[in-house]
């Protein structure tokens, strides 16, 4: 009789990481593909922007070469920090708790 609750109990906590699971990996696939999506748009653009620089017309062509580069960077750089302070309150919780 006691076992039926630590059996149900044990099927709800599988079924809550096979939950997780499929989250986790439903997360991860949409990130890959908008990675992908992002460097095709990136590249397409900026090749668009040397066609049009080479072309002689750069008032189009230098921003459109410029443009993604400057917000891949800012991307970059707002990623960095973003995880640097994630990985900061880790730790200070980490201290706060020990």
């Amino acid at each position: 009789m006691a076992e039926k609750p630590f059996e149900m109990a044990q099927q709800q906590q599988d079924h809550r990481i096979a939950l997780e699971r499929r989250v986790i990996v439903s997360d991860t696939r949409r990130s890959w593909v908008g990675l992908f999506f992002g460097v095709i748009i990136t590249l397409v653009v900026v090749g668009a922007g040397i066609v049009f620089t080479v072309q002689g017309r750069t008032a189009v062509g230098l921003p459109a070469t410029l443009g993604p580069l400057a917000v891949l960077a800012s991307v970059f750089v707002y990623t960095d920090r973003r995880k640097r302070q994630e990985r900061k309150d880790v730790a200070d919780r980490a201290l706060e708790s020990g």
